[in-house]
This record gives structure tokens, sequence and C-alpha cells, in this order.
């Protein structure tokens, strides 16, 4: 235990220093904006691009060191090579250097492409090398080592860096630096220092209270530091929760709550000082202030933090979900042990009453006034602390009071978040439906602004619409594949065309030109195009109106409306955009809801698998906890709207895995106090064995602690394997898929004429591309021979330089150098991972001319999810089962372990002397071996008493009669010297000396036969001990009574502090012996050479009277101290030592116990206790 604590302390004061060193060396850092030129670390790069190029050139897709040159990457350097204006090697397609190579002649040059900025070495000779400096901003390690002033800063206006020298200085900006380091000595600072905390609060030491004074101290410096608002700090706002990462909102959070559970502890000591009433009241509203800071807290991360907490989609949990709960379960279990400490205190039912309800008075009247809240907010934590105090007051065994402490915080824990998350969920839906109702579409109109100045072109030839009613279709498909395929395929395409004087030209018979103008000028409001504007008013559609006026050169020919409006039945496919949404913190999607919009009850558009009714909405618009799978819809109205979500719901399903998660987090956790506990306090303390496996002393309790191991090794076992085999199953099925459609797709292009010409024609290549990838339902990449890019499905991936416009070059070597015909390549894209199909495209002669690549995005989403649901569910069932399975092992236990408990019962009953019984048993197995031994045992026992009994009162006799005639031999030797030599005196003669010697004879031998009485008297009391006649009577009277008769012995004091009115049941007389002979003793140990003092006290606690009489007299030698209550003992020269072996036969006649604590040289304390009525 000593070491525990040693060793805490130790880390207490290697964090404090540390974060000291770390305040003091950062609290001068530069928070200011910085310009600065790179040149120093562009020239030691410039080093280690000539050792580079030394060692990797030549190089192109056929040399050796192609595959070793791809990890430079790892590395952050990207190696590209050119032949004839040509590239001919890149290690990486996540960068494009060709416009750089293009547009430059001077080296070395900073370049940015998409996030990234880089500074680009050349050799001189065709060959470049990139070193990655910054992504989104943030700088790389390499930086920060040449600049360490830079440690806290960011790279801004990266776009101004293209294509300048590297003598350009370089604008950086401070970010909010989150102070991972000293965070992190505060955590370990106040782990160790709340450990300590409850070690000193158990033993009531104020150790503790300056401990949490320090603390206090560390968070409040922590907050002048950083320089945020109060409100930041301490979590008071809702943005608070959302302004910081997840690992400085963990950590924070952990160090507030330790440092709050630290002065929770303090004022509950210090409450603890008041009177008994006071003391309970003070106590118990300071838990209900706890317990509802706890609950608020618990909702608030739930609901507003950017960590997960839902536990049916495994992989966005982080370990920050699994710490936080964790830190939640710690709060808890301090709570829980405070409630425990008060409960234990000696108080009277009625005080107890009277304090949780005027705390409660207290509690509600605080937060109503000052708080604004209500009492619907705050019953919560009143039933919540209200269970806790039954639980601690209605279960007395402690390590049952853990379990139940356990189970409830898990339900506490598993509820509160379940709440949490729905209510996310509702704001997040909420937030979804109004998007929906506004007919917004950013991404649609981001889109239409970047195609409606090519679309202008198409209405500039007026021959085409001349005849446009038999060439509509042909139009439509062609203006549709090259401008409207993928994302824009959720909206049904209508181009309606018109004269001049505004007549139908095709078999427009839905509206006339004077209804449609009337929408466009009217009825519309501004988006982000120039040229589609979005329809505000849905009485006749809804979606996106554009208006071209159709002219030649000749002037005005007519107007072609094209309407967007959005699919009744819309697909899944392409628009969800995988990559739109990866930086963004919102945990909650729409992937899992169906959803209809209803104008007017009407069903006007859905999405997902729920069959909406066309005039009617879903009448079921919420769902039960017993319900399995059904669709659980939410609605929400903005004028004639109505957005219906729907969802599979089981909410029984979804708290059980709260709960489960719940229950394994706190495992670990309780297992981990359990060891400091068994550490720190004692190896037999209730909370070390509660949960150390093996740590129990009965067998039963083993077994079901080994039959629960097994079974959760079984369940990670199964879960492992069953992973692997749905990973493995559905990568099986989803290559076989990928490869079957870009095969097809290669084969459908094959079979085109004239494959070669439409492919060197732009135009042709995008509606080719866009008709197989509506077919197919997969994005289509389109690389030449060299490796780039000639046509996307998904052209904004470049575009925008998400991606380089060169295929991968691990494919490209596979694909060349290996001549594979086909290819699966994992790719990753933005922090995802998704696969990527390739094959070669051959024309009519065989030849190759190209490659096709078909990336499927959301791989690991679907398969992530499928894993997710699996999990959840053998983890639920698992649970269940487990729960079953612990009731189980405790039966099985029970009935295992009953023949043993039985044997255990019966050899605690055993006795020497008395007549044990025999135990039945009718079993013929290892525990009816055992009975058959214990009874043969018994057997032989008895006979073993019978004759050790015998044995015994032999060697009594022989011992007491060898004592007896020591003890009458010492005094009949000097009577017979006595009477020999009076009788020689009297053969002399008459004198006067003989009647001298007579009556000194006579005195002599009336002494000697005193003493042999006295002698005969001591034997006959020890043998013979009167039982006595029991009554109530004061001890505390009889204690003073023995005190008077001492009171006056020489060179002795005897000071007394006797507590009043002690009442004991016993013989009065035979306990006043007891104390007469303890006070007589404790005179006689004292020298004569010292001046004797006597301590005599009489205290009551918890209803036994404690006594102790302490003398500093010469001490009992340790040697001897297990003789001093055995008859005939005695460490004084006269004496038959039976006097200490008879008060402790008194003592313990009436109940009580008797001992002694002894210091040679000074002085002796012996103890009574006896017990009260």
């Amino acid at each position: 235990m000593k070491k525990g604590v040693i060793i805490l302390w130790t880390f207490l004061v290697i964090s404090a220093l540390g974060m000291i060193a770390w305040a003091v060396t950062h609290i001068n850092a530069n928070n200011k904006d910085s310009t600065v030129s790179l040149e120093p670390l562009v020239a030691n790069l410039q080093e280690e691009t000539d050792q580079l190029f030394s060692e990797y050139l030549p190089l192109d897709f056929k040399t050796e060191n192609a595959e070793r040159a791809m990890s430079l990457t790892k590395k952050r350097w990207y190696l590209y090579t050119r032949s004839d204006d040509k590239t001919v090697y890149w290690n990486s397609n996540k960068v494009n250097l060709d416009s750089a190579i293009e547009n430059n002649t001077e080296y070395p040059v900073y370049f940015s492409y998409g996030d990234d900025s880089y500074i680009v070495f050349d050799n001189g000779n065709d060959a470049y090398l990139a070193f990655r400096i910054a992504n989104e901003g943030k700088l790389h390690s390499r930086v920060i080592q040449a600049f360490p002033e830079l440690s806290n800063k960011k790279l801004v206006d990266q776009n101004q860096l293209q294509l300048k020298p590297p003598n350009t200085p370089l604008t950086f900006i401070t970010v909010n630096r989150e102070s991972g380091l000293y965070w992190w000595f505060q955590l370990v600072l106040c782990i160790a220092g709340i450990f300590l905390i409850l070690y000193y609060f158990a033993k009531d030491s104020l150790v503790f209270i300056w401990i949490s004074l320090g603390l206090a101290i560390a968070n409040i410096i922590s907050y002048y530091y950083l320089g945020t608002s109060f409100k930041d700090f301490y979590f008071l706002t809702i943005e608070s929760f959302q302004n910081i990462s997840d690992k400085e909102l963990t950590l924070r959070l952990f160090i507030h709550i330790l440092g709050a559970s630290s002065i929770t502890l303090t004022l509950i000591f210090l409450l603890g000082k008041l009177p008994s009433l006071l003391e309970s009241i003070g106590q118990f509203t300071l838990l209900f202030f706890s317990l509802d800071f706890i609950y608020s807290l618990i909702i608030a991360l739930a609901e507003h933090s950017s960590i997960s907490y839902d536990f049916e989609k495994l992989f966005k949990l982080s370990f920050y979900s699994i710490f936080s709960i964790a830190l939640l379960g710690l709060s808890l279990f301090i709570l829980w042990f405070l409630v425990h400490y008060i409960l234990s205190k000696k108080r009277t039912i009625k005080k107890i009453g009277i304090g949780i309800v005027v705390a409660v008075l207290i509690f509600c009247s605080v937060q109503i006034w000052e708080g604004n809240r209500t009492i619907s907010d705050l019953w919560q934590s009143i039933l919540l602390l209200g269970l806790s105090i039954l639980i601690s007051w209605g279960i007395k065994e402690n390590r049952a009071k853990i379990y139940a402490h356990f189970i409830y915080s898990a339900l506490f824990i598993s509820i509160l978040i379940f709440t949490g998350h729905k209510n996310r969920e509702k704001t997040f839906l909420q937030s979804f439906a109004e998007n929906i109702i506004s007919n917004s579409d950013p991404r649609a109109e981001s889109i239409l602004k970047g195609i409606e100045n090519q679309l202008s072109q198409e209405f500039l030839t007026p021959e085409d619409y001349r005849n446009f009613i038999f060439k509509k279709d042909v139009i439509e498909s062609r203006i549709k594949n090259l401008y409207f395929s993928n994302y824009l395929e959720k909206y049904e395409l209508k181009l309606l065309s018109f004269g001049p004087s505004g007549e139908n030209i095709n078999e427009n018979t839905l509206y006339s030109f004077e209804d449609l103008n009337k929408v466009f000028n009217t009825q519309t409001k501004r988006t982000a195009s120039d040229y589609f504007y979005q329809i505000a008013s849905p009485s006749s559609f809804n979606g996106y109106i554009a208006k071209y006026e159709n002219c030649d050169i000749y002037g005005h020919f007519g107007s072609t409306f094209i309407i967007l409006q959005p699919r009744l039945v819309q697909s899944e496919f392409l628009y969800p955009e995988v990559f739109a949404n990866q930086k963004s913190k919102e945990l909650i999607t729409v992937d899992d809801y169906s959803y209809g919009i209803y104008y007017n009850n009407k069903l006007v558009s859905q999405r997902g698998s729920y069959d909406y009714r066309l005039d009617k909405q879903p009448e079921n618009l919420s769902s039960s906890w017993l319900s399995f799978g059904a669709f659980h819809h939410v609605s929400f109205t903005s004028d004639a709207y109505d957005v219906i979500l729907s969802k599979p719901e089981n909410r029984l399903k979804s708290w059980l895995s709260a709960f489960t998660f719940s229950v394994i987090i706190l495992i670990v956790l309780s297992l981990f106090l359990s060891l400091l506990s068994y550490n720190l306090l004692s190896s037999e303390h209730s909370l070390s064995l509660a949960f150390l496996p093996g740590s129990s002393r009965f067998l039963s309790a083993r077994i079901q602690t080994s039959l629960t191991i097994i079974l959760l090794l079984g369940l990670l076992f199964s879960v492992y394997i069953i992973i692997n085999y749905i990973r493995s199953g559905y990568n099986e099925n989803l290559e076989s898929q990928l490869l079957t459609k870009v095969k097809s797709i290669s084969t459908r292009l094959q079979n085109k004429i004239d494959l070669d010409k439409k492919l060197q024609d732009p135009e042709q290549r995008m509606l080719m591309l866009n008709e197989e990838s509506s077919t197919y339902k997969v994005d289509i990449n389109l690389f030449n021979n060299d490796g780039k890019l000639l046509a996307s499905t998904k052209p904004y991936l470049t575009s925008e330089q998400v991606l380089g416009d060169h295929m991968n070059p691990k494919a490209y070597l596979e694909l060349t150098r290996q001549q594979s015909s086909q290819l699966l390549v994992q790719e990753e894209l933005e922090g995802s991972d998704y696969l990527s199909a390739y094959v070669p495209l051959f024309d009519g002669k065989n030849r190759v001319i190209g490659y096709l690549n078909t990336p499927f995005f959301a791989k690991n989403k679907l398969l992530n999810k499928q894993i997710s649901n699996l999990v959840v569910n053998i983890l639920n069932i698992y649970f269940l089962l487990l729960l079953g399975g612990i009731l189980i092992a405790y039966f099985i236990s029970r009935q295992i372990s009953k023949p043993l408990l039985l044997i255990r019962e019966k050899i605690a009953k055993t006795e020497l002397r008395a007549k044990n019984e025999l135990i039945k048993y009718n079993r013929d197995d290892e525990i009816g071996q055992l009975v058959k031994q214990y009874n043969k045992m018994v057997l032989e026992l008895e006979e073993s008493a019978s004759q050790m009994a015998q044995s015994e009162r032999e060697g009594a006799w022989r011992e007491m009669a060898k004592q007896v005639a020591h003890e009458i031999k010492n005094p009949l030797t000097p009577m017979k010297l006595s009477i020999q030599y009076l009788q020689r005196a009297y053969q002399g003669g008459p004198s006067e000396k003989l009647d001298a010697l007579f009556t000194k004879t006579s005195k002599l031998l009336i002494d000697q036969i005193n003493s042999l009485s006295n002698m005969a008297s001591e034997f006959s009391n020890f043998a013979q001990m009167p039982v006595g006649e029991k009554t109530n009577f004061d001890l505390s009277q009889v204690l003073i009574n023995s005190i008077d008769l001492f009171k006056r012995s020489e060179n002795t004091d005897i000071i007394s502090e006797i507590e009043d009115n002690i009442t004991i049941t016993g013989d009065p007389e035979q306990i006043q012996r007891v104390f007469n002979n303890l006070i007589k003793n404790a005179i006689q140990a004292i020298p004569d050479q010292r001046k004797g003092r006597i301590t005599i006290d009489l205290k009551s606690k918890n209803q036994t009277a404690f006594i102790e009489i302490k003398d500093n007299g010469k001490g009992i030698p340790p040697e001897l101290s297990r003789k001093v209550f055995v008859p005939n003992f005695s460490t004084k020269n006269s004496g038959m030592g039976l006097g200490l072996a008879i008060s402790k036969k008194i003592v313990e006649n009436a109940g009580g116990s008797i001992y002694f604590e002894s210091n040679p040289n000074i002085g002796t304390t012996f103890f009574v206790n006896l017990p009260q009525i």
C-alpha cells in the first residue's frame, strides 16, 4: 500500500513540474501572425533532393526503381519524370505537377494543388521532386523543426504561392493551440491527485484538503493561461462543446470533473464538522447539485459535442467516445462513494429524512430562482439520487452494494446517452426537413453554374430546332448525357421550346409559354447560377427553371425553357457524394432514412425504401419500445409542405446497445479501480475483491467468474471470426461485381463503330461514358496509353484538385509491365479507402488504346454498416446470453459448491470434545470421496479426542500435584527446621531464651500455616471459578471503587478519566476483582526508584465499554508476552501467577476481551473491552 501511495505522489510531483515547465517555455510564445522565408529549409531539402535524384534516376515505369520510388510518398516526396514533353513516371495520383512544370523554368519554386502546398525541385533533365510542406495549412513536422516559432502557426493564402521563388516570404497565422502536452500533464496530475484524495479522505487525514486546493489552483491557472472565455473553458454554452477538438474536449472535461470531485470531497468533509442536522442538510444538498451537474453534462455531451455515442454505428465511435464514458462512470462512482460515506455515519433515520427533504427544497429553490429551471427539469436528478440513497441504505453487504451501483451507473449513463442522441437526431432531422422544404440544393446549383455557359451555346444553332418535333428525343438525350448526368439525374429533365410568338413547336401540351414565362419572371428566386432559378411557388411544379433564347445570325428565333423537377422516386446512385462531407463533423446522416415530400397531401417526391402513398401520409408517426423493425416516422410541416422522414427502428435494441457498451466500458474501469484499491487500500477491501478475477475466497464465486470469462472470450472470438468471414465474402462479391461491370463497359465500348475516332472527340467521349455510367450505375474514368486522364464522369475530382489527372501509379505499373488483363486496387482519397477496378480498352485490331477505371466509393461505407449491425446484434444477444449465463453459472456453482459449503459448515462446527455429526451424501463422485474422508476424520477425531482428554486429565493432575507439592514443600521446610530447633532448645532445659524462641517459632508456624491456607484458597478459586450471578450494574462506579482502594498508595499517582453511567451485564464482584488485580499489578510493576504514574480511562463507543489501565513500570519482555495469561506464570518473585489467568476467565465469561501492549522500561497498558446493554 505504501508503494502505491509513493508512486502516486511521484506522478503528482512530476506532472506538476511538467505543467510548470511547459507553461514557462510557452508563456512567451508568439501569438501574432508571422511572415517567414523558408530559404534555410529549402537549402536543406535541395541537398536531400540531389541525393534522391542520384539514387532513383533514370526512372520510368519500365525501370527497376519504379515500384521502390512509390514509397517516397510516405515521406511526402512526390517524384515526376518527363520525356518528349510527356510525363513518363509519377509516384502518386494525388498531385499533378504538369502545370508547374509547363509554366515554369526557374527552380525550386512553390506550388499549390488542392489543399496542399509544395516546394518543387528539378534536376535540369526533366526530373522533378515535390516536397509537401503543408496540408490544409497545417505544416509538416520538418518545417516546424526548422522553424520552432511556427509550432502553433498555419500557412494561409497558399494559392498565392503559385510558382513563387523560395525567397518569397510566407504568411502564417496563429491557430488555437490545443496545448496537448500541457493537458496530458494536468490529466496525470488530476488522476494521481484524486486517488490520493480518496486515500487520505478514507483515513480522515487533512492532507487531502491541500491536494484538492492544489488541483483547484492548477485548474484556475490553466483558465488564465489558455486565454479562453469563462463560459467556453467550463462548458457553459452549447458552442463550447463544438469549438474544440474531441481530444481537448475530453481531456478538459476529465480535468474539470476530477477537480469538481475533489472540491466536493473537501466540502463534504468540512460540512461534517457542523452539528449533525446541519451536516446532513449541507451534504445532501451538495450531492443533489453534483448529480444534476453530471446529469446535465451527459445530456450536453450526447446532444451537442462532436463525439459519437451512436453505438449502433461502431465505425463512427472513437477513442474519445470510450474515454468520455469511462470518465462519466468514474464521476458517478465517486458520487456513489460519497452517498455511502454520508449514510455510514451514525445518524437517526429522522435526521437523514429531514436532511434529504430540506436539501431537495434548497436545490429546487436555487435552480428555479437562479437557474430559471422548472420542476420538470429537476425531478430526474432528484429521483436518480434518491435511488442511489435507497441502494446504499437497503443493501448492507458492501460488495453487493458495489455491484448494485455498477449496474445502476450503466443504466444511468446508457439512458441519458440514448436520450441525448435522440435529441440530437431530432434537431438534425428538423434542419434537414427545412432544407428540403426550401428546395435548395447547393450542390446542384454549383454544377448548373458550371455548365450554363456551355448550354447557351447549344441554342445558337436554330436549324436544329426548325424541325424540333422530330429531333426532340435525340436532342434531349444528347443534352442529358452531356450535361445532366450523375448527380443531376436526381432531377427529371424537360426541354420545352416555343416559337418567336410563343407558339409550341413541339408536342408540349403541359404548359403554355405564358405559364412558363410567368413562373420564370414572378415565382422564382435567384441561385448561384445566372440562368437557373429556383421555383419558389410549387403550385404547378417545383425544382429549377432556366430560359434560353434561341437565336441565329438573323435574330430571335424562339425560346427554350429547361425545367429540372425532383424525380418522384429517386435513385440512390451517385448523388450522396461520398467526399462532399468528408471533413464534416456531423454525426448523423440521412443515409438510413427514407423521406417523402407532400404538397397539399399529394406526394411530389420521395427517396429510400419506404413505400409512400401518393395521396396519403403515413399514419403511425411513432413507434413503441417493443416494435422490431417497424418504421418510425417523423413529420415536419411548413405552409403546404409536409416532409415525412421514415426509418426502421427498434428503440429497445438502440438502448440495449448503449447499455451493453456502457457495461463493457465500466467493467474495464472497475477492474482498474479494483487494482488501485488492492495496492492503495487493502487486498481485503470490498472494492479490491469486487472485480479482480480469482480474488474471492469462495469456490462458487471463482466458478462464476471463470464461466463469465469463458463466455466473454467466446464472444470476442466469435465476433472476430464472423467479421472476417463477412468482410471476405463481401469483398469477393464486390470485386466480382465490379470487375463484371467494368468488363461489360469495356465490351460495349469496344463494339462501337469507329471507337478510336469517337474517343478523340471530347463531346463523344463524354456522351459514351455518361451513357455507360447511367446504365451500370458506376463512375467511369478513361485514361490513355500514357496513364493520362481523358474523361471522367466525376470531373470535379480533378477540376477541384482532389485528385491528379494521372492513373494510380501502382495500377499503371501492373497493367503495363505485368500486362494484366484486369486489376483490383485499394485506393485512398480524402482519408477514405475505396476499391477501384482497371481493365485495358482495345480497338478493333486488338491494340490497347486506353484503360477503363470504375471506382466504388461506397465500399467501406456499406461494408462497415453491415459489420456494425452484425456486431451490435451479436453483442446485444451475447449480453442477454451472458446475463442468463451468469444466472445459470450462479445456480450451477451453487449446486457444485453446496456439498462443499456443507462440509465447510460442519468443519466450522467441529469441536474436539463434542459429538460431531456425519455428512450424508449419496453420490460416489469426487465430492462423495471428500465426504467419506470427512466422516472418517470425524470418527477418528472423536477417538483421538477421548484419548487426548484422558491424557490431558492425567497430565493436568500430575502438573497440579507437582505444583501443589512444590508450593506446600516450600513453607514446610522452614517449619520443620524451626520445630527441630525448638526441640533441641527444649532438651536443654527451661530458660528465658526458650520462651522467646517458643514465641518466635509459634509465630513463624502460624504465618506458614496461613500461607498454606491462602495457597489452598487460590487453587480452589481457580479450579472452581463460580460463574456468578449476572445483573445490570454501573461499571463506572465499580471502577471508581477499585481506584479508591489504591489511591493512597505510596510514591504512586493514579489519574483517571471515567465516563459516567456506563451499564453492563455481569457479576460486579468478579469485575471489581479484575480491576483490583490489574491496578495492584500496575503498582507492583513500578520500580522503587521511579515515581509511579497510573492512568485509568473508561469510555463508551459503539455499545462497547473500553477500559485502559496504563502504568510507567518496567514493562513485560517480548519473549514473556505469550505466557502472561497462562496459570502459574508470574513476573514477580511472590504470588501464585493465577491472578491474570483468573481475570481473563472472568472477562470472557462477561462476553468481553482482555489484552495488553508493553514496552520494556516504558510501561504496560492493559485493555479490557466489555459489551454494554
